[in-house]
């Protein structure tokens, strides 16, 4: 759907936000809005992205209410003022967007800068909580240039981003052709990269790859990361399957579990998990502070105690009650249990799955 042609639809305020119900009414919201989703919404043909740059960020609140955004794999971004790209193009203080749903795939061949995340290119400031994102991520850069791929966000610089998870696959390639110096590809479960982003209480699956894919490029470095490559990580769990970093000649790859750089605070990974640094298997920094995140079984992150009691999550015993907690700004967990047991939103029946 072309967002950039649509016409503002009517709307009545519920409880002082201005609802939305369809892809017009979503492409047609203001920057510093208050707007709630009361039905879920699909994106296909072209988007161009709600807050496009620096000088137009979204600042407003976003609540999804419990619901889903579906993006076609053939949805085409448009940013007329930067290279961040997903539904929103950049979010800045004192911008909100929580309880919401990703679910699809996207992908995005650029030149110059390509920054993709299916939630926000670029979060300068701002919070983004409760959300679950299913969707696969690629971004690959054909010219000298960075590609940043995130589970939810590309770059978080110095925002929040709490209670929230994503079991999508990620990749971030850089095509460039001859030898360039410093990072080219950055890919994380969470976001890409950042300054000092901060996470708190989130969990990543799925698998992320970043590469220099031209053996022409010798001096290019790649990262990876189980929650983002930098930023300060709180209480966060990797359950990612695997990590893959590939460069060539004198550039260097970086992967870890759960962060390359930062401050850690109680994090963990699981083991087996398998980070690939050009063809090696890398020699852990183990650790509930540490790079790699201090180990967990399979079979531990299966059980509801383990959450509760070593990764310290507040997971309640019932949906109801994690929306009741949700509403005033609670824990808004609880256990799916069944074949899939994982720690899952207020607004879900089962995990957000690709």
């Amino acid at each position: 759907m072309n967002n950039s042609a649509m016409q503002t639809a009517a709307y009545t305020i519920i409880g002082g936000a201005t609802p939305i119900s369809n892809a017009a009414q979503l492409a047609a919201m203001t920057l510093n809005g208050n707007y709630i989703l009361t039905a879920n919404i699909s994106l296909s043909g072209t988007w161009t992205v709600i807050g496009p740059g620096t000088a137009t960020p979204f600042i407003g609140t976003f609540n999804g209410n419990g619901h889903t955004i579906t993006f076609a794999p053939s949805l085409v971004f448009v940013n007329p003022g930067a290279a961040s790209f997903g539904l929103f193009g950049m979010l800045d203080t004192p911008g909100l967007i929580k309880n919401l749903r990703l679910e699809g795939s996207i992908s995005l061949i650029g030149s110059g800068n390509t920054s993709l995340g299916p939630l926000v290119g670029f979060v300068n400031s701002g919070t983004i909580r409760n959300i679950s994102s299913s969707v696969s991520v690629t971004a690959v850069e054909t010219s000298a240039n960075f590609a940043f791929a995130g589970g939810i966000v590309a770059n978080n610089f110095l925002g929040t981003i709490e209670n929230s998870y994503s079991t999508g696959n990620i990749r971030a390639e850089n095509t460039w052709t001859a030898p360039l110096a410093t990072d080219r590809a950055n890919a994380s479960g969470i976001a890409a990269t950042g300054n000092n982003g901060t996470y708190n209480n989130t969990w990543t699956a799925g698998t992320i790859n970043a590469l220099i894919s031209n053996s022409a490029n010798t001096q290019s470095n790649a990262r990876a990361a189980g929650i983002t490559n930098r930023g300060t990580i709180n209480n966060s769990v990797a359950l990612t399957t695997s990590i893959v970093v590939t460069t060539h000649g004198t550039g260097t790859p970086n992967g870890s579990r759960i962060s390359n750089e930062g401050t850690r605070s109680n994090n963990h990974a699981l083991n087996p998990m398998t980070v690939t640094l050009n063809g090696m298997a890398k020699t852990l920094a183990t650790g509930v502070n540490a790079a790699d995140g201090a180990d967990v079984t399979l079979a531990n992150a299966n059980t509801l105690s383990w959450w509760r009691t070593t990764a310290g999550w507040t997971i309640h015993d019932t949906q109801a009650a994690a929306q009741a907690a949700a509403s005033t700004g609670g824990s808004p967990w609880y256990w799916s249990g069944g074949t899939d047991p994982r720690p899952i939103l207020w607004f879900e029946t089962t995990v957000n799955r690709p």
